[in-house]
């Protein structure tokens, strides 16, 4: 590698360090702890990792047989945890060898979190739906709840409380230990999506189709009691998880907005129209600004503070739901086309990208060491650094250069003037002179 580029990665790291020290010691000892426990990263949802850097190759691949990941895996202590279809599976994080495996009753759900020695995971559809703990070394049940709905978001869960939403609009805090229900609120329409927890609040998105309509809510996590809530005006269908950092809280609402929300009231402090609404697994990022991806593959970057795009990207598939992270100080994000990518995060050029069937990709997951992939064909894949191949250097599809624009209608305008030329010299029959009379 050249040591200019070398220079440039470090410096790279340092607004990511910065952004951990800021989130304070947790977040911070977190990531030190080489753990992805749930999704988002953490309970805030900050979405960031120490790394691995671009580029990638793969440690290792492992392809089921029988059931396909329907969401993203999350790691802790060496273990990678995928909830698939018809079951848990727990990978070793260094080689993919399978530490166990236990069935699961099929049913819509999110990516599994881990609180310590337990897994939680949702398994079940409809009245039949239920969240299970069981033990992270062994996958052996400890407690199950029952729901009575399906829960098709990630679960969320703090130091004793495990966090879950139901389709019909049921937030539930269960005791990690033990499986009592603490508390229950009910938001107003659907949460598709994964709780959110940071300062002593859980933060959820419910949208109303029928009305076209959504609310965000801030709820106190100790008492259940609401603390605020929020409704844009307007068609607001497709509503993002949301991220919190500092004293800000972020979410992507239906009427195709960023917007960040004061923690204290929900006083909204800026808002930033993008091309599309978001998947409502999708959550921002915050490494120090934000980052967010829409439906339609959109990738931002947007300052934390006033919302301003530093840049955008456009990858090939949608990001219904899957989420950018930053790893290594790279945006990483899969899409629905099986296609992996890392855009650098200062200048929005895609330096690095792959392939892996295709099947869309859910949300990465990172420890440090590795970047974990799961696909709906099947495939648990682990990226490590490359210390062999070259980074890219591409620009979005979507940029415009002006130059190159000019040039590029020039040499239509020219091309289609000797059309038209062939047409009317050598297609089309020249008129006949008058005969003499």
């Amino acid at each position: 590698m050249p040591p200019g580029a070398a220079i440039r990665r470090h410096l790279l790291l340092l607004p990511i360090a910065a952004s951990l020290l800021a989130l304070g010691p947790a977040a911070a000892a977190q990531r030190a702890d080489a753990s992805w426990p749930t999704a988002g990263g953490d309970a805030a949802h900050t979405g960031v990792a120490s790394g691995p850097e671009p580029p990638y190759r793969v440690a290792w691949e492992v392809e089921t047989d029988d059931d396909d990941p329907i969401c993203a895996p999350v790691v802790a202590e060496g273990l990678v945890i995928v909830v698939m279809r018809e079951s848990v599976m727990a990978l070793s994080a260094g080689d993919g060898s399978e530490a166990w495996s236990v069935d699961r009753e099929e049913g819509p759900a999110g990516a599994a979190v881990v609180l310590g020695e337990t897994v939680a995971y949702v398994e079940g559809r409809d009245d039949g739906a239920s969240l299970v703990a069981a033990g992270l070394t062994d996958g052996a049940e400890l407690w199950s709840f029952d729901l009575d709905d399906s829960a098709p978001g990630p679960l969320a869960a703090d130091a004793d409380t495990v966090f879950v939403a139901t389709s019909e609009g049921l937030v539930h805090a269960l005791d990690a230990e033990t499986g009592e229900e603490d508390w229950s609120f009910e938001v107003e329409g659907e949460t598709l999506g994964a709780p959110a927890v940071a300062g002593g609040l859980v933060y959820v998105s419910a949208a109303r189709p029928s009305a076209r309509a959504g609310t965000v809510y801030a709820i106190d996590a100790e008492t259940g009691e609401e603390a605020w809530r929020f409704s844009p005006s307007g068609s607001a269908l497709g509503f993002s998880s949301f991220a919190v950092a500092g004293d800000l809280a972020y979410v992507g609402t239906g009427d195709r907005t960023v917007r960040a929300l004061g923690v204290e009231d929900g006083r909204e402090v800026w808002s930033r129209v993008v091309r599309a609404p978001f998947g409502p697994r999708s959550m921002p990022a915050v490494p120090g600004d934000l980052v967010v991806g829409d439906v339609l593959g959109g990738v931002y970057r947007l300052g934390a503070a006033d919302g301003e795009i530093a840049w955008d990207f456009r990858v090939p598939g949608s990001l219904l739901s899957g989420s950018p992270i930053v790893a290594g100080g790279f945006v990483v994000v899969g899409d629905d086309t099986g296609q992996a990518s890392a855009i650098d995060l200062e200048e929005g050029l895609l330096v690095w990208k792959d392939t892996f069937g295709s099947a869309r990709l859910e949300a990465p997951a990172a420890d440090g060491d590795h970047v974990y992939l799961a696909s709906r064909g099947g495939r648990v894949v682990a990226l490590e650094y490359d210390p062999d191949a070259a980074l890219l250097a591409e620009p979005s599809p979507t940029t415009l250069f002006p130059l190159q624009a000019l040039l590029n209608f020039a040499a239509a305008a020219a091309a289609l003037l000797v059309l038209l030329l062939v047409v009317f010299r050598v297609v089309l029959p020249a008129p006949r002179e008058e005969a003499e009379s």
